[in-house]
C-alpha cells in the first residue's frame, strides 16, 4: 500500500547523500528518466538567497527502498534544488558577491588604500582583487584575512604599513561569512518520502511536473514511456545515451539502476533511450538533419520522435505513443532503422546538387530549410517506400514507379517551398497533410514557378537599403543554386567551394552613388543584381564591377565573354549607369537607371531557373493561360472530379489533339454552335478564322490550337455546371484509344 510519510533533511544530509560515493546510511540517487540540471547562473544565486533568508524553497519528494544495511531515497522531484544546495556547500566561495561584505567595511577598505589618482579605477582592481581572492577557495572556512591582504599590498603599496587596521576592518565579515556557512548546513527543509509501487513513479514525476518550470514533452516521455529493453547493434546510439547519463553519473551523482559498462556491453536500452540517441545520431550522421546543434549531451533533440511519428502515424499528437512504434519492431529495430536512414539519404541525394552547391558562406553543413520541411519529404518517402503495416517493412510493389516520380519531385519542392516560405508555418500538420494528400505527386507546374519567383522578386524591389546592405537570403542561394548547378561543367563542380555570390552592381559602390545623389536607398541586394563568380576574380577586382577594373581580365584568366555567358548574364550598356557623372539631385535618375538595370536582368534569371527546373524557357514570361495548356497529368476520375472546368477543357482538349482522337466530325461538331451547346458551351467551342471572332475575341484563349494541320482558337467560357455536360463527350473520346 502506498505512504507517504514527512521528514526533515539537512542541507548538509542532501549534500552529502548526494554525493556519488557516499556511503553513509541514507543515500541519495537520480532516477533515469530524471531530466539534467537546467538552472542557470541566475538561479541558482536566487535560490542561495532565499536559503540565506531562510525563505522556503519547497519541498522534496523522495521514493524510499533499502538496499541491505543502507536506506536509498530516489530523487522524483527536487534535483535542480537538492543540485545547488550541494553545488553550495560544496564550494560556496563561487556564490560570493561584495555585497556579502558590509558597505562600511567596503568603505573603510577603500579609504585605507585609495589615495589620489583615479579614485574609481583604484576602487574597481580593490573589487576585483577580492572577489578573485574569495573565488578561488574552496569554502568559506578557508578564508584567511592576510591572505588577502598580501594579494592587495602586491597591487597597493601603500597598504604594507597597514596590515593591523586591514585585519580589524574585515575581522567580523570574515567571521559571519563562516558562521553564516555553518549554520546553513545544519538548515532544516521538508521531504515527503513515498513508499509505494515504483512503476508509478513516472506517472508521479509526470503530475508533478506538469505545472510551474515546464518540462518538455520529451523530458516527459522519458518518465512516462516503458521502461522495458531491448537490445540493438547501433553503438553509436548507444553512445550518446551514455554521453546523457554521464552528465550527471561520472563526478556527481548516483544514478538508480545504471551500469555504464553493462549498457555499453550489452547495448541494452528502452524506447526512450533508443529514440533519444536515435535524434542524437542522425544529428551528425546528416547534415540536412543537423538541427539542434547547441543542446547539451542530456537535452533531448526531437528530431527522431518527429520523424518516426511523420512516417508511422498521421497527427502530431500520436508523438507521444511513438514508443509503441519501438516496441512493435523490438526484435526488428535494424530493419526500422536502415529503412529510415535509407529514407533520409534517398531525399538528400535528390537535394544535394542544391544543397551542396556552396556560396561564399563559408560556414560547413550550411543548410537552407527547415526540420519540418526536409522531414515532411523523408516521410512521405518512407510512406511510399514501405508498408508501414508490415512488420517487416516491406517494400511496396509500386516504388520504382513512385521512385521516379519524387526523383523528379522532390528537388523542385525543395525550391518551390524555400520560394514560397511554404514552411514559414504550420510545421508538423503540413507534414501530415502532406501525407494524406500526396502532396509530392503533383509536379510543381510552370505557372506555380513562374508566379512564385515573381512575388518573391516584387517583395525586394522595395527595399531601401544605404548604409547597410542585406546579405544574400536562404532563397538567394537557392534560386542562384538552381541555375548555376544546372549550368556549370563537370569542372567547374570539382572547385565548387571556390564561388562567391558577387552584386554584379557592387555594393560599395552603389551605396556611394546612392550617398553621393541624396539617395533614400535603393534594393542593392536584389535576387536579379546577384551572380556567382569564381572566388578569385570576384576578390581580386575589389568594388570595382566587371567592366570598370582594366586589370580583371588579365588576373582572371577569363575573357569577358566567358564571365557575361557563363557567370553574370549581362553587357557591358546593363552597367554603364554607374559611370556616370552624377550630382546631389540626381537620385531619381540612378533609381530609375538602377531599376531598369533589375528589371531586364530580372527576366534573364527567371528565365534561366526556370528553364533550370525543366521548362522551355518560351513561355516563362506568358501569363497562366499556358499553364492551363501543360500535359503534365492524368485523365483519372479525381482528376476529372475535381479539376476547375475551364482548365479540364483546355487540357483534354489538347490530350485529345496529342493522341490524334479527334475526327473531322468531331472538329466539325465543335465549331458548331447548337452542338457546343449541349456540351455546355453558349459559344462554338472552336473557331478557325479569327475573322470570326468579331467582338468575342476576349472570350477565346489568345494561343492558337493546332488541329491536324489547321490552327483554331479554344473558347474559354465556361462555368462549373457545365461539367456534366462536358464529360461524358470527353469520356466516350477516350473510350476510342
Amino acid at each position: 500500500m502506498a505512504d507517504c510519510t514527512p521528514e526533515f533533511w539537512t542541507l548538509k544530509d542532501i549534500k552529502d547523500s548526494l554525493e556519488k560515493e557516499w556511503n553513509g546510511k541514507k543515500k541519495i540517487v537520480i532516477p533515469m528518466f530524471q531530466r539534467g540540471k537546467r538552472w542557470n547562473k541566475d538561479k541558482k544565486e536566487t535560490f542561495i538567497d532565499s536559503l540565506r533568508k531562510r525563505y522556503p524553497i519547497g519541498t522534496l519528494l523522495f521514493y524510499k527502498t533499502v538496499e541491505g544495511t543502507q536506506e536509498i531515497y530516489t530523487l522524483i522531484d527536487g534535483l535542480q534544488r537538492g543540485s545547488c544546495i550541494k553545488e553550495y556547500l560544496s564550494s560556496p566561495s563561487k556564490f560570493f558577491k561584495l555585497c556579502d561584505l558590509s558597505d562600511e567595511t567596503l568603505q573603510s577598505i577603500y579609504n585605507l588604500i585609495v589615495s589620489s589618482g583615479d579614485k574609481n579605477a583604484q576602487i574597481a582592481i580593490i573589487n576585483e582583487t577580492i572577489l578573485d581572492y574569495v573565488h578561488s577557495l574552496k569554502t568559506f572556512d578557508d578564508l584567511e584575512i592576510f591572505e588577502l591582504y598580501d594579494a592587495l599590498v602586491s597591487k597597493f603599496p601603500i597598504l604594507a604599513s597597514k596590515s593591523s587596521e586591514f585585519g580589524k576592518i574585515l575581522k567580523n565579515d570574515f567571521k559571519a561569512l563562516k558562521e553564516n556557512y555553518t549554520s546553513l548546513s545544519s538548515m532544516t527543509i521538508p521531504a515527503i518520502v513515498y513508499t509505494g509501487d515504483e512503476n508509478t513513479l513516472p506517472e508521479i514525476f509526470e503530475r508533478i511536473n506538469s505545472k510551474g518550470v515546464a518540462l518538455t514533452e520529451y523530458e516527459i516521455y522519458a518518465a512516462s514511456w516503458p521502461r522495458r529493453e531491448f537490445t540493438i547493434s547501433n553503438e553509436n546510439i548507444v553512445e550518446y545515451v551514455l554521453k546523457k547519463y554521464d552528465t550527471l553519473n561520472d563526478s556527481e551523482y548516483a544514478i538508480k539502476d545504471y551500469d555504464r559498462d553493462a549498457k555499453r556491453i550489452n547495448k541494452n536500452l528502452n524506447a526512450f533511450e533508443y529514440v533519444f540517441g536515435l535524434s542524437k545520431c542522425i544529428q551528425n550522421k546528416y547534415t540536412s538533419l543537423s538541427f539542434y546543434k547547441n543542446l547539451k549531451d542530456d537535452e533531448t533533440n526531437p528530431i527522431a520522435f518527429q520523424l518516426l511519428n511523420a512516417c508511422f502515424n498521421t497527427a502530431h499528437g500520436q508523438i507521444k505513443d511513438v514508443h509503441k512504434i519501438i516496441t512493435r519492431f523490438i526484435d526488428k529495430i535494424d530493419t526500422l532503422e536502415k529503412a529510415l536512414f535509407d529514407s533520409i539519404e534517398f531525399v538528400n541525394k535528390c537535394i544535394d546538387p542544391i544543397l551542396k552547391f556552396k556560396g561564399n558562406n563559408r560556414k560547413d553543413g550550411k543548410i537552407f530549410h527547415s526540420q519540418y520541411q526536409i522531414m515532411s519529404y523523408i516521410a512521405f518517402t518512407f510512406r511510399k517506400k514501405y508498408d508501414i503495416n508490415d512488420d517487416n517493412l516491406k517494400v511496396l510493389d509500386t516504388w520504382k514507379e513512385f521512385k521516379n516520380k519524387l526523383k523528379d519531385n522532390i528537388w523542385k519542392y525543395y525550391v518551390y517551398d524555400i520560394l514560397t516560405k511554404y514552411w514559414g508555418e504550420g510545421g508538423t500538420g503540413k507534414i501530415h497533410t502532406a501525407n494524406a494528400e500526396n502532396r509530392y505527386f503533383t509536379p510543381v507546374s510552370l505557372g506555380q514557378f513562374s508566379t512564385a519567383y515573381d512575388s518573391y522578386s516584387e517583395s525586394l524591389i522595395g527595399r531601401r537599403e544605404n548604409r547597410q546592405v542585406t546579405n544574400p537570403s536562404d532563397t538567394d542561394y537557392v534560386i542562384l543554386n538552381t541555375i548555376y548547378v544546372n549550368s556549370f561543367s563537370a569542372m567547374d563542380q570539382l572547385s565548387i567551394d571556390k564561388f562567391d555570390v558577387e552584386h554584379i552592381a557592387t555594393k560599395d559602390q552603389m551605396k556611394s552613388l546612392n550617398r553621393l545623389t541624396n539617395g533614400e536607398g535603393l534594393p542593392i541586394s536584389h535576387i536579379a543584381n546577384l551572380c556567382y563568380l569564381p572566388e578569385y576574380e570576384n576578390r581580386s577586382k575589389g568594388s570595382k564591377n566587371f567592366y570598370q577594373d582594366n586589370e580583371y581580365l588579365k588576373k582572371s584568366g577569363n575573357t569577358l565573354e566567358t564571365i557575361e555567358s557563363k557567370y553574370s548574364f549581362t553587357k557591358a550598356e546593363d552597367l554603364e549607369f554607374m559611370d556616370l557623372p552624377y550630382t546631389d539631385s540626381d537620385f531619381d535618375a540612378l533609381k530609375e537607371y538602377y531599376l531598369e538595370f533589375i528589371k531586364s536582368r530580372n527576366e534573364i534569371i527567371k528565365e534561366k531557373f526556370l528553364t533550370a527546373l525543366g521548362f522551355t524557357t518560351t513561355n516563362a514570361t506568358k501569363t497562366n493561360e499556358v499553364e492551363e495548356h501543360q500535359l503534365q497529368y492524368e485523365l483519372d476520375e479525381k482528376y476529372l472530379r475535381v479539376t476547375k472546368i475551364g482548365k479540364l477543357v483546355v487540357q483534354s482538349i489538347k490530350k485529345l489533339v496529342n493522341e490524334n482522337l479527334l475526327t473531322d466530325d468531331d472538329i466539325f461538331n465543335l465549331r458548331d454552335k447548337k452542338f457546343s451547346s449541349r456540351l455546355g458551351c453558349w459559344l462554338p467551342i472552336l473557331v478557325y478564322d479569327e475573322s470570326d471572332l468579331g467582338d468575342r475575341r476576349n472570350r477565346y484563349y489568345s494561343e492558337k490550337i493546332t488541329i491536324n494541320g489547321s490552327d483554331y482558337y479554344l473558347c474559354k467560357e465556361w462555368r462549373e455546371e457545365n461539367r456534366k455536360k462536358f464529360l461524358p463527350w470527353l469520356k466516350e473520346v477516350l473510350g476510342r484509344k
